[in-house]
């Protein structure tokens, strides 16, 4: 990964355009956060933010156990899209770490833009099921969507949402397809590692992202965004291998 830099907002957008997530360095504080992000959309309120749209995930022993509340605890997260129950998932995520783990939560970043002309090439069962209407559902006790996992957003552009957890529902005789769409992403995995003051926004319709089991105490900040900067959906590339 390359390192952290400042750079304007076109450079910014240009860089998720091409490569699905930014890192910028220099937010400190809550405060730097806003006031950056708010250069790039609007924030997008989740169940578990503040007032400001701002989600502190750290371990929460009392709801962690509880379907949808795996980022309230210390194990690992599978690759997933964030808010994948609403009828269009936020378009950007933002994560900060205001102070790290003893040992492991690294993050991760699985790049579908990589990962579908694989899927094309090697499992062409498995497209026909992610771009099926009504082959799965993302349930999370507010939220439902019954829909495909991949749509089609303009002339060669996609749109993502994807989760294997308590809130995501598969029908049984598909369960060997979506072994191999899991072990697809799991060979993109691009590890992240964050310093401080450090923050990676991420294309919430183009990558899902997971995180490792971790020990001791930790804090992320996390924002969700919309915003009229980027072109609807994504394209594969064409030289992923």
């Amino acid at each position: 990964m390359e390192e952290p830099h400042r750079f304007f907002l076109d450079d910014i957008i240009s860089n998720i355009e091409i490569h699905g997530y930014h890192i910028v360095d220099g937010c400190h504080s809550e405060g730097d956060v806003l006031a950056f992000l708010s250069r790039l959309g609007n924030t997008v309120q989740h169940r578990d933010s503040e007032s400001t749209g701002v989600t502190y995930l750290a371990t929460k022993g009392g709801i962690a156990n509880l379907p949808g509340f795996a980022g309230f605890s210390s194990e690992a997260l599978p690759p997933h899209t964030d808010r994948s129950a609403l009828p269009v998932p936020p378009r950007l995520l933002a994560m900060g770490w205001c102070f790290a783990s003893s040992a492991g939560g690294d993050l991760s970043v699985h790049d579908f833009a990589k990962i579908l002309p694989r899927l094309r090439k090697a499992h062409p069962s498995v497209v026909d099921l992610i771009t099926e209407q009504l082959r799965i559902r993302y349930d999370d006790g507010e939220q439902s969507f019954h829909g495909p996992m991949l749509e089609a957003v303009g002339e060669n552009r996609f749109r993502l949402r994807f989760r294997i957890d308590g809130n995501g529902y598969y029908r049984f005789v598909d369960s060997a397809l979506i072994s191999l769409l899991v072990q697809e992403i799991n060979r993109t995995q691009m590890p992240v590692r964050l310093g401080p003051g450090q923050l990676i926004i991420i294309d919430n319709h183009r990558c899902l992202h997971s995180r490792g089991h971790y020990c001791g105490e930790r804090l992320v900040l996390r924002v969700l965004l919309d915003t009229e900067h980027l072109e609807a959906g994504f394209e594969e590339c064409s030289d992923a291998t």
